[in-house]
This record gives structure tokens, C-alpha cells and sequence, in this order.
């Protein structure tokens, strides 16, 4: 599986002058997020659709407002990432295809003044979350390839997909629209 990434809450224990700077890496491409201050911190970095993705956001209240995990551990309707996950995805990196496996890494530090932070909620995931990166408007299919919808499965990389794929690289049968075929 080629989309991989890692999602944490960061509590951060510092008063406002000081510095801290959490590191996320997800298949040798890291995220160098800097942190002004104390206070809980929501982040998810990864290897997702040919991009590797990051987002980081403020989590309010007590605990780490995350939802519990339930027997959905596919984290379908985000319930693996911590609340507030944003709409758009903050920064994203075009990449060539991933290898497997993606060695991964999570660190937090101070840089200046007195800190102290905890790393929780710490999830590894694989492809639970499709986020907008907003570089598709629209989509052109060169000939010999299909545009395709996948149904997702956990188990199939091929299924999971969306966008033109080769037809060499597809199992299974093409059938044509009930309109277009012959009876």
C-alpha cells in the first residue's frame, strides 16, 4: 500500500517565549512543524495519492477531543484522526510512487526557553482519509487507460484507486454501459 502517514496530539507544557518543534517523517519526507508556546496541538502527515500530505491544528478542551476508536478500524469518516481534522490538506508534495515499507518517525523538542511535551493518540494509518488537494479540476484520460472509481477494500491497491489507470494494471472485466452494449 502506497498511502501511509501517522496522526499524533502534541501536549506541549511551555510558556508563550518558548519555542518547540515537532518533526513528523513518513518515507524519508519530513514535516518540520515549529511551535510557539504550550498547548495541544492535532497533527497527520503521510504519503497520500502521490502526495505527501500535511495538516496541523489547535485542539481545544480537555482530553484530546478525538473520538473513541471503535470497531471501524478503518477510520472511515476520519474517526482515526484527532477532531477538527481541516477540509483541504495544509501542505501537499508532489512524490514518486512509494516503496514499501515506509519507515516513519515522530519527535518533538524544544528549540528555545523551557518545554516539555507529550506525544499521544499516536495512530499509523493507511489510507483512511481522502482529503481535497485541489489540483484536480478535471481529469483527461489518454487513450489505452480508464478512469476509475474504487470500491476501497482494505486488501487491494487497485481498488482503492481514483483516477486514469493503464487497462494493462486492471483485474477483472471492463463492462460497458447497458446503453452502449449490444443485446
Amino acid at each position: 500500500v502506497a498511502d501511509v502517514g501517522l496522526s499524533a496530539v502534541l501536549d506541549l507544557a511551555a510558556d508563550d517565549r518558548s519555542t518547540s518543534e515537532a518533526i513528523l517523517e513518513v518515507g524519508g519526507l519530513a514535516a518540520r512543524l515549529v511551535l510557539q508556546g504550550g498547548g495541544r496541538i492535532a497533527c497527520v502527515a503521510g504519503l497520500l495519492d502521490g502526495r505527501f500530505v500535511v495538516a496541523a491544528w489547535p485542539l481545544s478542551g480537555g482530553g484530546d477531543a478525538a473520538p473513541p476508536i471503535t470497531e471501524n478500524f478503518l477510520g472511515c469518516d476520519r474517526q482515526l484522526f484527532p477532531a477538527g481534522l481541516p477540509a483541504r490538506w495544509q501542505q501537499t508534495v508532489p512524490i514518486a510512487e512509494a516503496t514499501q515499507p515506509a519507515p516513519m518517525r515522530i519527535g518533538l523538542r524544544a528549540i528555545a526557553g523551557a518545554a516539555r511535551g507529550v506525544i499521544s493518540r499516536l495512530v499509523v494509518w493507511r489510507d483512511v482519509c481522502w482529503l481535497a488537494h485541489g489540483s484536480q479540476n478535471r481529469w483527461d484520460v489518454p487513450p489505452e487507460q480508464f478512469f476509475v472509481l474504487g470500491d476501497c477494500p482494505a486488501a487491494s491497491r487497485d481498488s482503492r484507486q481514483w483516477g486514469p489507470l493503464p487497462a494493462r494494471a486492471i483485474l477483472g472485466q471492463v463492462i460497458p454501459p447497458a446503453s452502449t452494449s449490444k443485446r
